[in-house]
């Protein structure tokens, strides 16, 4: 966890996705949903696995999931592959609120999202940081936050390619309208070769602008700690009804790539 020079909150951990406290009689629901200002919703459900059962997950066929924005545009997600459903009418539009409704087993969970306005990166820089066999860069990204607008910001790091599973969250709290200097912390002796960031290396910054329901799932979901379907003692803060796990994030977003010199 890092403040930077702005006092901006930055959340760095290994994305987990989901913790439950698990046991024979009480699978749950996982529902992954995310719409952009440039892609159609996509939803994937699954379910929980018992803690001493090998890392495969059910997905679930044959639910019902709707979606609806605040004109009253109204769509029937279809499954396209096990598990995973898509929507093709309903294009996702900042300043829009959708609603999502996922009905399994005849159990109705709902979330809520607003798609922000997007904010453009500036410039991307790199600091080397650590040292002999654990020395890498990292990246920091400079933007303009909009005046008097509430922003909370998801940053994803995609490395030759390869997206990374950090956590890079932030709120304009005490810096609305300053131009902002974002440090995208990992560290550097964690002994993941993966996510070192090289000299020569193709690094692209996906900058996310996500509601508050949002950041607070990502927020908690930084501090449980734990695995994917592991034993834990909170699970993240969902924002849908009804006991599901996950979220639904209507973003906006603004990319931008550069070779690490």
């Amino acid at each position: 966890m890092l403040l930077t020079s702005f006092g901006i909150l930055i959340l760095s951990s290994c994305e987990k996705v989901i913790d439950v406290n698990l046991n024979s009689s009480d699978p749950k629901l996982v529902i992954e949903a995310k719409m952009t200002d440039s892609a159609n919703c996509q939803v994937k459900l699954s379910e929980t696995v018992n803690f001493d059962e090998t890392n495969t997950f059910p997905e679930i066929s044959g639910a019902v999931i709707t979606l609806r924005d605040n004109y009253g545009n109204f769509e029937t997600l279809t499954e396209t592959s096990a598990g995973i459903y898509s929507s093709f009418s309903i294009i996702g539009i900042p300043g829009n609120t959708y609603t999502l409704k996922v009905t399994v087993d005849e159990k109705t969970y709902t979330a809520i999202s607003s798609m922000p306005y997007p904010v453009a990166i500036d410039t991307i820089t790199f600091t080397s940081i650590g040292a002999l066999s654990h020395k890498t860069n990292m990246a920091s990204v400079e933007l303009l936050d909009p005046m008097g607008i509430k922003n909370y910001y998801r940053f994803v790091e995609i490395i030759n390619g390869q997206t990374q599973n950090n956590i890079f969250i932030f709120e304009d709290r005490f810096d609305d309208g300053k131009s902002i200097t974002a440090p995208l912390f990992t560290d550097p002796g964690s002994g993941d070769a993966s996510n070192k960031i090289l000299s020569g290396d193709a690094v692209e910054i996906m900058a996310q602008c996500i509601d508050k329901s949002v950041y607070d799932y990502f927020l908690s979901l930084s501090q449980s700690g734990g695995g994917m379907h592991s034993s834990t003692p909170a699970n993240p803060k969902s924002n849908f009804s009804n006991g599901a796990l996950g979220y639904f994030s209507a973003y906006s977003s603004k990319s931008k790539t550069v070779v690490v010199p």
